[in-house]
C-alpha cells in the first residue's frame, strides 16, 4: 500500500510541477510587401513608408512620383489596373486647397491627403468618372501632397488621419 501511495504522490508532484504549455505569442500583423511597378512616363518611381501614429508596424509602398505639373495633371488616367499595394504620390511645391477628380480614371481609388510634415489629414474613396461633371474629392484642408492607391487598400492596412507618409530623402523637388 505504501508503494502505491508513494507512486500516487510522485505522480501528483510531477503533474503539479510541470510547466504549463504556453500558447505561442500572436504573430504581428502581416507587413504588406510592396507590389512591383513598371516605369511609366512621365513619372518617377519611389517608395513611401506609411507609419501609424501609435508606432506600430510601418508599411512600404512602391509608387509613381508625380512631382511635375504634367505628371500631376495626368495622374492615373486611362489605366485599367494598378498592382496591389502600389500607388501614386502627388507632391506639390506649395500648400494647395481644393480636391482631386477622377476624369478619365478607370479604376476606383482611395486618396490620402497629407501636410508638409507628411501627416495624413483626410482619406477619401473615389469612383471612376465616366462623364462630366465629375465630382471632386476635397480634404477640407490645405495639403502638400496626396497618395492614391487601389480603393480598399487604406482600409486593409487601417490608414486614417494621423498616420504619416514618409518620402525618401533626395527626391527631386516638386515643381
Amino acid at each position: 500500500m505504501r508503494a502505491r501511495f508513494s507512486t500516487v504522490v510522485g505522480l501528483l508532484l510531477m503533474v503539479a510541477c510541470q510547466v504549463p504549455e504556453v500558447a505561442p505569442a500572436p504573430t504581428p500583423t502581416a507587413v504588406h510587401e510592396p507590389g512591383p511597378l513598371e516605369p511609366s512616363e512621365p513619372f518617377g518611381l519611389t517608395t513611401v513608408v506609411l507609419r501609424p501614429p501609435d508606432g506600430g508596424t510601418a508599411i512600404s509602398l512602391h509608387v509613381y512620383d508625380a512631382y511635375e505639373p504634367k505628371a500631376r495633371r495626368r495622374g492615373l488616367m486611362h489605366r485599367e489596373s494598378l498592382p496591389p499595394m502600389t500607388g501614386m504620390v502627388f507632391r506639390m511645391p506649395e500648400e494647395r486647397a481644393g480636391g482631386f477628380w477622377m476624369k478619365n480614371t478607370l479604376i476606383p481609388l482611395s486618396i490620402a491627403f497629407f501636410d508638409a510634415d507628411g501627416r495624413v489629414l483626410a482619406v477619401r474613396d473615389m469612383a471612376p468618372c465616366e462623364r462630366e461633371p465629375c465630382p471632386t474629392y476635397d480634404p477640407g484642408a490645405g495639403y502638400h501632397g496626396a497618395l492614391e492607391v487601389n480603393q480598399g487598400a487604406f482600409d486593409e492596412i487601417g490608414l486614417e488621419p494621423g498616420w504619416h507618409v514618409d518620402l525618401p530623402v533626395g527626391l527631386p523637388p516638386p515643381r
